[in-house]
C-alpha cells in the first residue's frame, strides 16, 4: 500500500461528491452527520463557509474521506470536522485508525480547528491537544421485543410499563407547528442547563434538508392531548443519534425523557439502523451515566482535537471584560 492524504476542493472535483457519497452509503463508520444532507445543513447554518475533503488514497482509490468545514472571519480562519459540537473525522471502506500527518494540512491560520474524530481514526499530532469524549451506544437487535426484554434493565422496563398505563402516547414531529410545540420545550430547557440553543430558523431549515433526504425522524410525548415534550434523532442505517430533546420541566414525574428515547430507538430497530447513540455523556454525571446504561447502552471513548492559533487565542484574552 502507498497511502497518501489529499485535501480535495469538490468544487473543483465534482466527481469526488458522488465517490463521497458511495463511502457514506457503504462505510460502517458512518454517522448521520458524514452524509451530504447535513453537510448541506452545515453550509446552510453557516453562510460563506467551505466545505473540503480530507481524502485517504492508495494508488488512485479513495480508501476514505474526513469533511471539513472551514469559515474564515476577518482575519482568522476556522476548520471543523464538524462544528456544532456534531462528530467529524475519517469514515472509510473498513475500519482504519493511527492516520498520520493529517495536521500539517489542519492547522490553523490565525484561528482555530477543531476535529471530533468518533471512530479515533487520527494518530495523536504533537501540534494538537487532544480530549477524551464519552458517547453511549447500544447495539440494535432485530427487533424491539429483543431490545426490550433482554437490552433494557428492569428498571426501565418498569419505568416504560407505568408511561403507557398512564396514558403517554408518542406521535411523529413532522410539521412546523409540531417543530415549534417541541422548540419551545427544547429552549426552555436547554437554557435551564446553561446550555447553547439552536435558532429556531436554522432547525426549521434543517428540517427541510433533512426530510428530503429521510434522515429526520421526531417525535412528541402526548398525555390526554397535551404536548408534554419531543426528540429530534437523525437516521443513518450504520447509526442514528439522538440530537435534541426537550421536555416541560414538571413532567418529569411522568418519565417523559425515558419514553422518548424508547419512541426514537424504537423507530431506528423499524428502519433498521444497527446502532442508536444517545449522545456525549458528562465524564462525571453518574446519574446520565445510569439513565443510559438503562437503556443497554454502552460507553465510547472518542478524540476531540484542538488547536488555537497564538493571534486568535490572544484575541480572546483582549476581548474578556
Amino acid at each position: 500500500m502507498s497511502l497518501k492524504l489529499e485535501v480535495v476542493d469538490p468544487n473543483s472535483n465534482r466527481g469526488f461528491i458522488e465517490e463521497y457519497k458511495k463511502l457514506t452509503q457503504n462505510s460502517p463508520m458512518t454517522t448521520p452527520f458524514h452524509t451530504i444532507p447535513w453537510l448541506e445543513v452545515l453550509k446552510d447554518w453557516i453562510p460563506d463557509s467551505h466545505l473540503l475533503f480530507l481524502s485517504l488514497e492508495d494508488g488512485g482509490e479513495t480508501l476514505g474521506a474526513m469533511p471539513i468545514i472551514k469559515k474564515r472571519i476577518g482575519p482568522f480562519t476556522f476548520a471543523y470536522s464538524l462544528p456544532y459540537g456534531t462528530y467529524g473525522g475519517f469514515i472509510s471502506k473498513e475500519k482504519i485508525g493511527g492516520i498520520s500527518q493529517w495536521d500539517k494540512y489542519l492547522l490553523p491560520k490565525g484561528g482555530m480547528s477543531q476535529l471530533v474524530d468518533i471512530w479515533n481514526t487520527l494518530a495523536p499530532s504533537p501540534i494538537f491537544e487532544t480530549r477524551r469524549e464519552v458517547c453511549h451506544m447500544i447495539e440494535l437487535p432485530g427487533s424491539y421485543e429483543e431490545l426490550f426484554e433482554n437490552i433494557y434493565n428492569r428498571t426501565q422496563r418498569k419505568s416504560l410499563r407505568a408511561s403507557r398505563r398512564l396514558g403517554l402516547i408518542a406521535r411523529t414531529l413532522e410539521t412546523e407547528n409540531a417543530l415549534r410545540i417541541f422548540y419551545e420545550h427544547y429552549k426552555v430547557l436547554y437554557h435551564r442547563k446553561g446550555s447553547s440553543v439552536l435558532p429556531f430558523d436554522k432547525l426549521k431549515r434543517a428540517m427541510e434538508i433533512l426530510k428530503r433526504a429521510g434522515l429526520w425522524r421526531g417525535f412528541l410525548v402526548l398525555l390526554n392531548g397535551k404536548i408534554l415534550g419531543g426528540i429530534i434523532s437523525l437516521y443513518h442505517p450504520q447509526m442514528t443519534v439522538a440530537y435534541i430533546s426537550g421536555y416541560q420541566y414538571d413532567a418529569r414525574k411522568y418519565k417523559v425523557m425515558n419514553f422518548l428515547i424508547d419512541a426514537a430507538i424504537r423507530d431506528a430497530i423499524q428502519l433498521g439502523s444497527k446502532i442508536f447513540n444517545l449522545g456525549t455523556t458528562p465524564r462525571f454525571d453518574r446519574g446520565v451515566i445510569q439513565f443510559k446504561e438503562s437503556f443497554g447502552a454502552r460507553p465510547h471513548f472518542y478524540s476531540v482535537h484542538i488547536k488555537t492559533s497564538r493571534l486568535y487565542s490572544l484575541w480572546k484574552r483582549l476581548k474578556r471584560p
